[in-house]
């Protein structure tokens, strides 16, 4: 995520209200009683707009616009109402990063719009629209309440097993909380989110669709990879992870190892875990060994 001007705003406004929820060290992250303590209220299924059944009893100046998109959207703030109406078939994990996102835009005083509308392309981390990055942010601040994360993080091995146990424990998607353990983390590590199965007809010829390449601090300065990502990761240059999806039929994770080109033209041996959440492929490379 790029840097804000609004960045120290936001986190002032994000550590008050968590403070005011006195959600700090519960766990899961509250996120309902979050939500309260904004003055806002979570819609049930009974009220909210997104059901068809019920779409027409919204206020008039939402209605038109939730009928344009309907089907489409996640989540919306109605701040007059004092309420976020969220999608009834979307996942729990779903539903606390919407509430947030969704309180996030009311908490940044400065986004005067009287509806706030979102779906997936709002929600994805990688957005880079003002209104919806300060949304973003603020809403991972108070899902991972800010520099607990890093303290939580810290105390457990570098892996992806700790993602899927951070991610439990937080109460977050294994998609958000491995996009923050990559770029949180004080170690050298490279992440990947990739397409949930690679094109191509065999283990020669696979091909893995890069959705995001991420980088922890330390590692932007080690390769240009996370500047100008590939499209593709392909099997003929890297073997290892073709082999890597083959295990992933019979085993949770898989394991392997990567070069990766440098600044000076040297390349980087790493060491990755691959696994997936059935909706993508998550690769974590870490340890990186100079190949003179």
């Amino acid at each position: 995520m790029s840097e804000l001007e609004s960045r120290e705003d936001i986190d002032r406004l994000v550590a008050q209200l968590l403070n005011e929820a006195g959600a700090l060290n519960r766990f899961p992250t509250p996120v309902d009683d979050i939500v309260a303590a904004q003055q806002l209220r979570i819609s049930s299924s009974h009220d909210s707009p997104f059901a068809p059944d019920v779409i027409a009893a919204a206020p008039a100046s939402l209605r038109s616009r939730l009928r344009t998109f309907q089907g489409k959207l996640l989540g919306a703030l109605a701040r007059q109402e004092r309420a976020v109406y969220l999608a009834p078939d979307i996942l729990e994990v779903q539903r606390r990063f919407v509430a947030c996102h969704e309180t996030g835009h009311d908490l940044c005083p400065w986004q005067a719009v009287r509806y706030q509308l979102d779906g997936w392309e709002q929600l994805d981390l990688g957005i880079r629209e003002k209104f919806e990055q300060e949304a973003n942010y603020a809403a991972v601040g108070l899902l991972f309440q800010q520099d607990i994360f890093s303290q939580v993080m810290a105390s457990y091995p570098l892996g992806v097993a700790t993602v899927r146990q951070v991610a439990e424990l937080f109460g977050a998607s294994i998609h958000a909380t491995f996009w923050q353990y990559v770029e949180q983390s004080p170690e050298l590590v490279l992440g990947f989110i990739l397409s949930r199965s690679p094109s191509g007809v065999d283990s020669t010829s696979y091909r893995f669709h890069v959705k995001n390449a991420l980088a922890s601090p330390s590692f932007t300065r080690l390769s240009p990879s996370c500047y100008t990502p590939p499209r593709w990761l392909a099997s003929a240059d890297y073997p290892a992870l073709a082999t890597a999806w083959e295990q992933l039929r019979t085993s949770d994770v898989a394991t392997g190892y990567l070069h990766l080109p440098t600044y000076d033209g040297h390349r980087y041996l790493l060491e990755f875990e691959l696994f997936s959440n059935s909706y993508n492929l998550f690769l974590l490379a870490m340890d990186p060994r100079f190949v003179p």
